[in-house]
């Protein structure tokens, strides 16, 4: 019994071994580097641009196969331009190039509406045997700035309490009796809600809200700023008339209207 065990043992060493001898004698798995070939486009992402203002398009072309950037000697490049509904508006072929930077210049007539705009870039070695592509989106904002959403949400919360506030103001005026606190009531109601509508465009703006209103909906928010002014200024005078007619009767003096 002892012997059979010591004849297992010395077997499954044996085979241990063996298998230990075959492991080592493999050669080690070779990892194949495969170099990167065809044409790497290097282009500076634009992020935001300003409406209606020109602008340069810029970018490199570098061959990975020969480790060199290329001229437009070397390679035949074009750009184009898609806006945001999809219409191809703007196409350069081929693009030059000075010092190995190619140039493309865009007139401010391109960037006439905000939204997002995307550039293909399409390059192709003259002999036809390397190939690059490049695509980048950029937004066209009213200032050329990236839209700020939390100070939207504050400028739109400060709004609303300024409304809050002078729709306060005038209920509250017209529950005073004395002509002289409605007044200042009315007047300090108007002042708020004529802030409220100059703290509201400038939120607009800023948010490419008011880019966005046609020029219909530009013309009725005018006519309703402007019937409002009117509604005020004749509350103020008649108001203003009350208490000049109260002070009349108080202090015994006449006016001339």
């Amino acid at each position: 019994m002892k012997s059979n065990r010591m004849k297992l043992m010395f077997f499954l060493a044996l085979c241990f071994g063996l298998m230990l001898n075959y492991v080592s004698a493999v050669p080690p798995v070779q990892s194949t580097l495969v170099a990167d070939e065809g044409l790497e486009i290097e282009a500076t992402n634009l992020g935001y641009l300003e409406k209606d203002v020109y602008h340069n398009f810029r970018f490199r072309v570098y061959n990975a196969s020969t480790n060199k950037y290329l001229n437009d000697t070397d390679v035949n490049c074009s750009l184009g331009i898609v806006n945001e509904k999809g219409d191809y508006f703007f196409s350069e072929n081929p693009v030059s190039a000075t010092d190995y930077v190619f140039s493309v210049n865009v007139s401010a007539g391109n960037f006439s509406d905000v939204g997002i705009y995307h550039q293909g870039i399409n390059c192709i070695t003259n002999d036809g045997e390397a190939g690059g592509v490049k695509t980048l989106s950029f937004e066209v904002t009213l200032n050329g700035l990236a839209p700020d959403k939390a100070k939207a949400i504050i400028q739109v919360g400060f709004f609303l309490l300024l409304f809050a506030i002078s729709c306060y103001f005038m209920l509250l005026a017209f529950q005073i009796q004395q002509p002289g606190f409605r007044v200042f009531f009315i007047f300090l109601s108007f002042v708020l809600l004529m802030t409220c509508l100059i703290f509201s465009f400038i939120a607009a703006y800023e948010t490419n809200v008011y880019e966005n209103f046609n020029n219909a909906m530009i013309k009725i928010l005018f006519a309703v700023g402007i019937v409002l002014i009117i509604i005020f200024v004749y509350i103020m005078i008649e108001q203003t008339k009350a208490a000049l007619n109260l002070m009349q009767s108080k202090k015994g003096y006449e006016l001339d209207f």
